[in-house]
């Protein structure tokens, strides 16, 4: 079966882990032929290092809030599925610019759903997260009702209500992916496994909001990538799910295995804030057949060394 498909936000963490593993010579064994035209403002100075193409991969540097040139991308690709990733995930950048998370997480996205209708897509797959529950609800499930009480997770939950209002009268069908903390090579280094690697290597002190005891779910990027592509093949229509493999685990906990991988000294330092805890329920997507490998250590120790053998990433 032959798709097309294109990808936006494609040299982010997540995006460009799902171009990759979808490129892989692995692919091969999904039965799937795609064609992915792939699409990123290059914002960030990771970008370049993660920008890449090939006869199967056509590269388009464009904003998802320029509707003019996201316009001639789908004239362009004439996409069957669109996978819509791009958007701003930091917490601390949303807070201290509402405004740009909202323009970019939410009229960008509505710039993408109006063409995806435009061109008769058939399907859109739209990455929120599972901080649309709010901090410290405990195993929440799909049906559970949503309180964001950030910026970024207030966007996330507005962009699911966008997508499922596109979708309403429409043939379009929606899949919406509300995956826990992911982690792996290649991210972003402000956040908290390569930012924790750069200050014990730099020999500074890693800093902590609250007491370190905000706990997270954990999820290895591949294991959510395998978790897309399972959904994207199952044909799930119209349907939302958690996506995560309930490895829980403290900021603090996440940080002391950092420093047990490395064998290096580290001093920690807490910011006051308020206690801030997030899991979720994944029995949906277990229903349907899906298995999490369980790798979680093996993913997270080469993580870990990946960073600490590359501190060009870091700088």
């Amino acid at each position: 079966m032959h798709l097309k498909l294109l990808v936006t936000g494609s040299v982010g963490f997540v995006g460009n882990s799902f171009i990759k593993s979808i490129l892989s010579k692995t692919a091969h064994d999904d039965k799937m032929v795609y064609t992915i035209n792939t699409i990123d403002n290059m914002v960030f100075k990771e970008s370049f290092y993660n920008s890449f193409e090939n006869r199967d991969n056509k590269f388009h540097l464009a904003d998802v809030c320029n509707k003019d040139q996201m316009s001639k991308i789908f004239k362009l690709s004439n996409p069957d599925i669109v996978i819509h990733f791009a958007g701003k995930t930091k917490y601390e950048e949303c807070e201290a610019d509402r405004a740009g998370c909202i323009a970019t997480n939410n009229l960008g996205l509505q710039n993408v759903l109006d063409l995806s209708l435009e061109h008769k897509v058939s399907r859109f797959i739209y990455t929120s997260s599972y901080k649309v529950y709010g901090a410290n609800a405990s195993q929440t499930n799909e049906d559970a009702q949503i309180s964001s009480d950030t910026t970024y997770a207030l966007s996330k939950a507005m962009g699911e209500s966008q997508v499922k209002f596109a979708c309403k009268n429409s043939s379009m069908d929606y899949l919406i992916l509300r995956p826990c903390n992911l982690f792996g090579m290649r991210q972003r280094a402000d956040f908290i496994i390569p930012k924790t690697v750069k200050s014990i290597l730099s020999k500074k002190k890693v800093t902590l909001y609250g007491d370190g005891s905000d706990s997270r779910e954990w999820l290895s990027v591949n294991e959510f990538v395998k978790a897309m592509k399972f959904l994207i093949q199952k044909d799930a229509v119209n349907e939302t799910f958690n996506v995560s493999a309930n490895h829980e685990l403290s900021l603090l906990e996440i940080v002391q295995r950092v420093h047990n991988v490395l064998n290096v000294k580290m001093d920690v330092e807490f910011i006051p804030r308020i206690s801030q805890s997030y899991t979720a329920d994944v029995s949906k997507l277990k229903s349907i057949g899906w298995k999490s490998e369980p790798k979680f250590k093996e993913a997270f120790e080469q993580t870990v060394s990946w960073y600490n053998a590359n501190p060009w990433w870091l700088k």
